[in-house]
C-alpha cells in the first residue's frame, strides 16, 4: 500500500477517534487511534500499478509526523481512562523522535503524577514550562506535584517522630534529672553554708559575753 493511501485511511481513523474523544467515549477513541497507527505501520508495497501515485507525493516525513500526532492523541485518551503506563509508553514513542514535544512531555508528566511518581514528574513539568512558559495547565500540575511532595515530606517527618519518641523523651528526662540534682546540691550547699555562718556568729557571741566571767574564776 503506498504512503498516500495509508495516510488517507489513517487520517479517517484519526478523525473518527477525535469524534469519539470529544464525545468522551475514550475507549472508542483509543481503538480508532490504534487502528490508524497500525495502518501507518504497514510496509510500503514494492511495486505500484501505473494508476497509483508515487510516494514522492507523500514523503516519509508526512507519515512520521502523522504517527507522532496519533501517539499524542492516543496518550491523551489513555490518560482519560487512567491507563497511565500505556500513556507513558505512547509519550515515550513521541519523545524518541521529538524530545521537546510539549504535548508528549506534559502528558507524560501528568501520567507520572497520577501514579504518584512525583519526583519523576516534577522535572518533566518544569521542562514543559521552560519550553512553554505560558502553559497554565503545566503550571497547575507542577504546583500540585510540589504540594504532594511537601505533604509527603511532612508525613514522613511525623512518622519518624512517632517512631522514635522515647529517645528524645529519655534525653529530655536525663537533662531534667541532672538539672534537679544540681538544684538540690546547690540548695543543700546554701543551707550548710548558712548553718556554718550562724554557728560562727553564735560562737563569737558566746565567747564575747562569757569571756570576762571565765577570767574572773581564774583569779
Amino acid at each position: 500500500m503506498p504512503n498516500s493511501e495509508r495516510l488517507a485511511i489513517a487520517n479517517q481513523k484519526k478523525d473518527r477517534g477525535n469524534y469519539y474523544y470529544r464525545r468522551e467515549e475514550f475507549a472508542f477513541a483509543i481503538d480508532s487511534y490504534s487502528k490508524a497507527l497500525k495502518i501507518l505501520q504497514l510496509p510500503t508495497s514494492s511495486t505500484q500499478s501505473s494508476g497509483e501515485k508515487s510516494d514522492v507525493d507523500c514523503p516519509t516525513e508526512l507519515i512520521n509526523d502523522a504517527k507522532l500526532k496519533l501517539e499524542n492523541n492516543l496518550a491523551a485518551a489513555q490518560l482519560k481512562v487512567e491507563a497511565f503506563d500505556a500513556a507513558i509508553m505512547s509519550c515515550d514513542t513521541v519523545l524518541q523522535s521529538d524530545p521537546q514535544n510539549i504535548k508528549a512531555l506534559f502528558r507524560k508528566g501528568k501520567a507520572l503524577l497520577e501514579m504518584n511518581e512525583v519526583d519523576d514528574a516534577i522535572p518533566i513539568l518544569q521542562k514543559v514550562l521552560t519550553l512553554a512558559p505560558g502553559s497554565q495547565m503545566a503550571s497547575v500540575e507542577l504546583a500540585r506535584a510540589r504540594a504532594i511532595r511537601q505533604k509527603e515530606r511532612e508525613h514522613w517527618s511525623r512518622s519518624v517522630n512517632r517512631r522514635f519518641p522515647k529517645t528524645k523523651q529519655n534525653k529530655n528526662t536525663k537533662l531534667s534529672t541532672l538539672s534537679k540534682v544540681k538544684l538540690v546540691m546547690s540548695s543543700r550547699l546554701m543551707v550548710v553554708t548558712s548553718v556554718v555562718a550562724i554557728l560562727s556568729v553564735l560562737i563569737g557571741l558566746f565567747t564575747y559575753i562569757y569571756q570576762p566571767t571565765i577570767m574572773n574564776f581564774n583569779t
